[in-house]
């Protein structure tokens, strides 16, 4: 059979469609699939100001599919800074998938959602946002072989939005879920995104240490000052009134911290940080995080074998 030629229109970056076409097919190492085969999968991207030579070199964008006629486009090339992969190619437009999400499952209990905090703010996300999707527990202890064929670092979370690929990072995921259901909106501005960011590091710092006199608890409270004052002038969630991307991340990694101090150190986070007692009881009583939260007991189970390494 006799192929048409596709015309070769260039985008702003200068990169034909052909072009286009055979550096996805390399991206996704399909490489019998023909320029035609992947058009559809193929749309111009214009250089931005801030776009890198190796983005304008790949020039290619992947449609995803919308709940409405609409399509969001990404570069590979950001794919690869963020560590992403692709796992294969993506199913005929317009064929309805499920999105189906990996997660950690309890220590010595592997039908019950475990005590991962990436786990759960991806799971966070995907309730507030109401969107249907199927969870797998995934026993990290025992990893079964399929996982690791979609997770070859054998890390959760990983999300599969329906089209063969499989993406992992609780950053990438929850960007991922703004851009292709926007509403409703749980985007951070930027200049708020940082907010409470250290409070994580602190915490693991103060949770293994075994010297009073290291500091490592009083940064812990200055982080926690921090971010109390910053509930004071703008709160009760980070960005005001309504709940964002920021809060998802943090509310996880609050509770991890009021269980596991509490447990190991008999440590509660002192009276006078209100603002930040006000906000964890307010995090922690969303349906949400009730829906997806660990029990602490598991928690506690997870944070035990790091304490005694």
């Amino acid at each position: 059979m006799t192929r048409r030629a596709i015309p070769a229109y260039p985008d702003a970056a200068g990169i034909t469609n052909v072009r286009r076409c055979a550096l996805f097919s390399r991206v996704l190492n399909v490489r019998s699939a023909t320029p035609r085969d992947l058009l559809a999968l193929v749309i111009p991207a214009a250089a931005a100001p801030e776009t890198t030579r190796r983005d304008r070199a790949e020039g290619v964008c992947v449609r995803r599919q919308q709940s409405s006629a609409g399509i969001a486009a990404r570069s590979p090339a950001a794919w690869w800074r963020s560590g992403g992969t692709i796992t294969s190619a993506s199913v005929a437009p317009g064929t309805a998938m499920a999105v189906e999400v990996c997660v950690k499952a309890a220590a010595g209990a592997s039908d019950v959602v475990g005590d991962c905090p990436f786990s759960q703010r991806v799971l966070l996300t995907l309730e507030e946002k109401k969107i249907s999707y199927q969870m797998k527990l995934i026993d990290l202890s025992n990893k079964p072989q399929w996982f690791l064929e979609i997770s070859p670092e054998g890390k959760v979370p990983v999300i599969n939005f329906g089209y063969g690929k499989w993406i992992p990072d609780s950053d990438v995921i929850t960007q991922l879920l703004e851009e292709k259901y926007p509403e409703p909106s749980l985007a951070t501005p930027p200049e708020l995104a940082s907010v409470g960011s250290k409070l994580f590091p602190s915490f693991v710092k103060f949770l293994k240490s075994k010297d009073s006199s290291d500091g490592s608890e009083q940064a812990l409270v200055d982080e926690l000052r921090a971010l109390d004052s910053h509930l004071k002038d703008h709160g009760p969630y980070v960005n005001g009134a309504n709940i964002s991307a920021v809060d998802l991340s943090l509310a996880p990694k609050l509770f991890h911290l009021e269980v596991a101090l509490g447990h190991f150190k008999g440590w509660v986070i002192p009276e006078d940080l209100s603002h930040v007692r006000a906000y964890m009881e307010l995090l922690f009583n969303r349906e949400s995080f009730v829906k997806t939260k660990p029990a602490k007991e598991h928690l506690v189970a997870g944070w035990a074998p790091k304490l005694n390494a």
